[in-house]
């Protein structure tokens, strides 16, 4: 296991590969899905698969926030209610 309390050029680092990596996944997966690009795949559930979509960036921003607010420690009482979000 790392210890990040020990490394914070690394944990730096981990935190920037989120940043720039993260935009990626839902401009490959998400965009063409609410766009209507993949939706004949998905025609029968498509409902789903928009709420499924949307569910999946409100996690991705959520889980973000959490992090960046444990990490900083600003705001930290809005912690706990973004992670049960």
């Amino acid at each position: 296991m790392v210890d990040f309390s020990r490394k914070p050029s690394l944990l730096g680092f981990i935190w920037a590969a989120t940043i720039v990596l993260s935009p990626l996944l839902p401009w490959t997966h998400a965009v063409p899905a609410l766009e209507g690009s993949v939706l004949h795949e998905h025609i029968h559930h498509a409902g789903l698969l928009e709420a499924h979509v949307l569910g999946g960036i409100a996690m991705l921003v959520l889980g973000a926030a959490g992090l960046f607010i444990g990490w900083t420690r600003r705001a930290f009482r809005h912690h706990r209610k973004v992670g049960y979000s």
